[in-house]
């Protein structure tokens, strides 16, 4: 009788032992779940940012070459005026010869 007892007591603790490490494995295997949610969310945001950054290098680069033509077309205009001041103040200075 008293076998019968402990080897009852036994079984018990041994399904509450497997019940334990079942109710483990189901915890772990959310967990993993959560994990591999959170790594699929981190890598489509990597690959959002990566995009944004190429976007934005492209952007760059265009604005850059916009303001290069700018700046040529700049110089240029000063060079355009500075030669029509030159020309200006030769003409002016050959006037002014003349008269005398």
């Amino acid at each position: 009788e008293m076998d019968k007892k402990m080897a009852l007591a036994e079984a018990e603790a041994l399904k509450a032992a497997k019940a334990e490490v079942d109710k483990a494995k189901g915890e772990a295997a959310e967990e993993k779940k959560r994990v591999d949610g959170l790594k699929k969310d981190l890598e489509k945001a990597q690959a959002e940012a990566a995009k944004r950054v190429e976007a934005l290098k492209k952007e760059a680069e265009k604005l850059k070459g916009e303001a290069e033509k700018r700046e040529q077309a700049l110089k240029k205009q000063v060079e355009e005026a500075r030669n029509a001041l030159e020309q200006e103040s030769k003409s002016g200075g050959e006037k002014g010869e003349a008269l005398q």
